[in-house]
């Protein structure tokens, strides 16, 4: 009997398990998109602060400093994340994976048993439709979606029982375990995933309500629903400590006033989608996002479940999940459906958040139940209702393949192309399981074992086109390329690291890419070789995201949620060549040339990384173009020659009016010696690489190139000894080449120190840094710096200013002002002051003191409704 008991968490266990064996006994790793570029980063700081005994409130590497606490998807107060400290990242990730797809299947289980009275085989059939069926494994790679949806069923249990609890203590200890879910799943991490879930939440509730028979009973269960707001309001204060901060944060996003109604409806379910969305694909995996599958032979026991709706004595079990399947598939198809517009538009919580197609979450749930409510009533229909129910998911599965068909050629949301014809192995499987199904209805009592395996055998094909199949090597993210290794020893080289700024398109490839892949394809598949390439490449610029793991302050960053910062937004503009603000930051990805060196100086920006895609070869001489000097009449330029070269010749990359016919300029040129020469630059000079000779071998420690006319714009220069086909390529501007391979590291010379003192504000280009300031300490909530002037000055300090941050100068408080609208400034007197900044932001104190009182409340309710014994007893 107690095996039996226990039979179902086994089944379910061992079926996770296999299902995620990659995850579970490799040590390949996810190394893709979100999961790579976000989750990584951001799990890694967190651990580090966390095992360091801090807590981490600010994020001082990205977007030039950010609230880090405040961001829900940094899940810094889930409990279930504590435990994952001591592990690196991606092992960290797979354990949490694993864990909430058990955690669903758990959840939906319970649901299934208790508000659907469901047997234990039929409960254990929907648990794991709902946790491997293709919605909850495609979240592989947004692992807080993945931890914040494993709490909806339990979240949609504890709503029925207090909506049809017998007595007042048994409806009370509901509403209790309800707001303590809804906290717990609101510190996963994923707001929309928990507004997704109230309406689950509220939809299930009236559906019970509804589906009740006795209509005083149904009158005393919509009663029941007002005390659902009461739990879901202490739910939130439960989880105030996270969501104090993160209204504040939200106050201050780019997104405080919603999102454009274009970005609301961005990724909705386009209709033609339905059929690659609702079938397992074998060929290739759709978008994640769209992915909604439970099997073809799911969809047969689905239908036999909806058809309980017809059925008075079923009818009450069939609502709710009827009513949470149907109304996800309405809500995911987004801008395809003139409601949603309406709510987009009109209704509050509903234009916060992109991806429609996320509510077929609640597709997946609901129609995992109903999918073992069918696979319950499926050997007890009659014959005729076989019949129609043949009829149904027949019309149904050839409706879904030919829509499959007719989305060949368009170009969903996150696809890089058109979608293909579905291949002949889709084809066949969803033929095949057509079959299986319709034969498994004319031997009703066999079905019972023939669709679980079809099912079975369905979602196993189908997920290996799943990101949870598509792993990698672990040094996809532990490994160190040749750039990072340059940035992290110029990192530990000084208290204050220098930001840098990565400015690569990630269009090149690495020079060992040969021995790359032939290693990689030893011991991995094409997609993880292709994977493991992609992330080498990523890690070369440490792009986006990247620089937080391996503690490199950026000024770039990428965020989808609550960040940047709206003030971040308006100041990073001017980095782009036309002013646009860059909605989730990656800034890499709209800047074409190299930033102002005046912006790059004050916002501390010590390095930029680049590749080498837009450079030449001209004449078998090398001419990097990363910079351009326009150089007005009379207009001098000088370029440093290290080490002293014997050159013949100097090579000039450059743009000129092309009636020019007097010489275009001239040449100064620097000996070892420390005398000078001067040569002319001819007319003639060809513009992509022209050599101008210098008439003798010469030891140049610089060149000075002098405009003799309008609108001349140097590109590129070497120096040439044109006996040996030698030479040294010249950077222009105030920059230095430390690095060149893949790509190059240019360090900044004119680059201001992260704290300096002004004359006045704004910061323009003709600003220079006066008197002289020393950062005695330096932590993410705590800096300390020294300043001496002599004369009253602004201290300017090259991080984001956000409400929290408290100064002082020796001692006394003082105000902080935005510089140019971003950066924390102070005024300082003339003389010698110490000048302390220090994050205290009130919403984290006032909001763990909500959290703590409510949870105090919610102890002593609990306790209050603990069931009283009786000596006798």
């Amino acid at each position: 009997m107690r095996i039996r008991r226990f039979l179902p968490a086994l089944v379910i266990a061992s079926t996770v398990l296999l299902l995620l064996w990659k995850l579970a006994f490799t040590n390949l790793i996810l190394a893709r998109g979100d999961t790579f570029f976000y989750i990584y980063p951001y799990w890694e700081h967190r651990a580090r602060a966390l095992l360091a005994g801090q807590l981490p409130l600010w994020n001082p590497y990205l977007f030039m400093g950010a609230p880090f606490l405040a961001n829900p998807q940094a899940g810094v107060l889930y409990p279930l994340n504590w435990p994952l400290a001591p592990f690196v990242a991606p092992t960290a990730v797979k354990i949490a994976i694993i864990a909430h797809t058990l955690i669903a299947a758990a959840g939906a289980f319970k649901l299934a048993r208790r508000a659907l009275n469901l047997t234990s085989i039929a409960a254990t059939l929907a648990a794991l439709l709902f946790a491997l069926g293709g919605h909850l494994t495609g979240k592989v790679e947004q692992v807080n979606q993945l931890q914040a949806l494993a709490w909806m069923p339990w979240l949609l249990l504890a709503a029925h029982r207090q909506v049809t609890g017998s007595s007042v203590r048994e409806r009370t200890r509901a509403g209790l375990v309800l707001a303590g879910l809804l906290a717990l799943q609101l510190l996963a991490g994923h707001t929309q995933t928990t507004f997704i879930a109230l309406l689950a939440v509220a939809l299930w509730a009236l559906s019970t309500a509804l589906g009740t028979s006795n209509p005083s009973d149904r009158s005393s269960a919509l009663r029941r629903l007002l005390p659902l707001l009461a739990s879901t309001i202490m739910g939130a204060l439960i989880a105030g400590a996270q969501l104090l901060p993160a209204i504040e944060l939200a106050r201050n996003s780019l997104r405080s006033t919603g999102l454009p109604l274009s970005d609301a409806l961005s990724f909705s379910l386009h209709p033609l989608l339905l059929g690659r969305a609702l079938l397992p694909g074998l060929s290739r995996p759709l978008f994640s996002e769209f992915i909604g599958y439970l099997g073809v032979a799911g969809l047969l026991l689905a239908l036999a479940g909806l058809a309980a709706l017809t059925r008075g004595t079923e009818r009450a079990r069939a609502l709710a999940p009827a009513a949470l399947a149907g109304f996800g598939l309405f809500l995911a198809l987004g801008a395809f459906n003139p409601l949603y517009w309406a709510l987009a538009r009109y209704v509050p919580g509903f234009n916060l958040f992109r991806a429609p197609a996320r509510y077929l979450a609640l597709w997946a749930l609901g129609a995992a139940l109903l999918a073992g409510l069918g696979f319950e009533r499926i050997s007890t229909l009659s014959r005729h209702a076989r019949r129609r129910l043949a009829l149904a998911f027949s019309a149904g599965t050839v409706t879904l393949a030919l829509l499959a068909f007719a989305s060949t050629g368009t170009t969903p949301a996150g696809e890089t192309g058109p979608l293909p014809a579905p291949a002949a192995a889709d084809i066949t499987a969803w033929a095949l399981a057509l079959s299986f199904g319709l034969a498994a209805l004319l031997f009703p009592l066999r079905a019972r074992i023939a669709l679980p395996v079809l099912i079975a055998l369905e979602i196993g094909m189908a997920s290996f086109q799943l990101p949870l199949n598509n792993l990698t090597t672990s040094d996809a993210y532990a490994s160190v390329r040749a750039p990072m290794t340059q940035l992290l020893l110029y990192r530990d080289e000084q208290p204050v690291p220098g930001r840098m700024f990565s400015m690569s398109a990630l269009r090149f490839d690495q020079g060992d890419l040969a021995d790359m892949r032939a290693r990689l394809r030893m011991v991995l598949p094409d997609a993880g070789v292709i994977t493991a390439v992609d992330a080498a490449k990523a890690k070369e610029v440490l792009s986006p995201n990247l620089p937080l793991a391996w503690r490199v302050p950026a000024v770039d960053g990428y965020d989808g949620g609550v960040l940047p910062l709206r003030a971040y937004a308006q100041f990073a503009q001017q980095f782009t060549p036309d002013n646009t603000l860059p909605e989730d930051g990656r800034l890499r990805e709209r800047v074409t040339n190299t930033p102002a060196n005046w912006l790059l100086n004050i916002t501390n920006t010590r390095w930029l990384l680049t590749d080498k895609v837009e450079d030449i070869w001209r004449d078998d001489v090398f001419y990097d173009l990363q910079f351009q000097v326009a150089l007005p009449r009379g207009a001098t330029t000088t370029m440093a020659v290290k080490p002293a070269f014997q050159a013949t010749a100097v090579g000039l990359v450059y743009s000129a009016p092309s009636a020019a016919s007097a010489p275009l300029g001239q040449l100064h040129l620097t000996l070892a010696d420390g005398s000078t020469r001067t040569v002319s630059i001819p007319a003639a000079l060809p513009a992509d690489g022209g050599h101008v000779p210098l008439g003798e071998p010469m030891d140049l420690t610089a060149v000075t190139l002098q405009s003799a006319t309008a609108g001349l714009q140097l590109s590129g220069a070497a120096v040439i000894d044109t006996r040996t086909g030698s030479f040294i390529t010249l950077t222009l501007g105030p920059y230095r080449m430390v690095h060149s391979g893949d790509v190059k590291i240019y360090e900044n010379l004119s680059v201001f120190p992260r704290a300096y003192l002004v004359r006045a504000l704004p910061l323009t280009a003709d600003t220079r840094p006066i008197g002289g300031t020393v950062l005695r300490a330096h932590t993410p909530n705590h800096i300390v710096i020294e300043t001496e002037s002599d004369a009253t000055a602004t201290l300017v300090l090259a991080d984001a200013h956000y409400p929290g941050w408290r100064a002082t100068v020796d001692g006394k408080n003082t105000d902080i002002s935005p510089a140019n609208g971003f950066f924390r400034s102070v005024v300082v007197p003339a003389g010698s002051h110490e000048v302390v900044f220090d994050y205290q932001p009130m919403s984290w104190r006032w909001g763990l003191w909500i959290s703590a009182v409510t949870l105090l409340l919610w102890a002593w309710g609990w306790q209050l409704t603990r069931r009283r014994t009786r000596p006798s007893d």
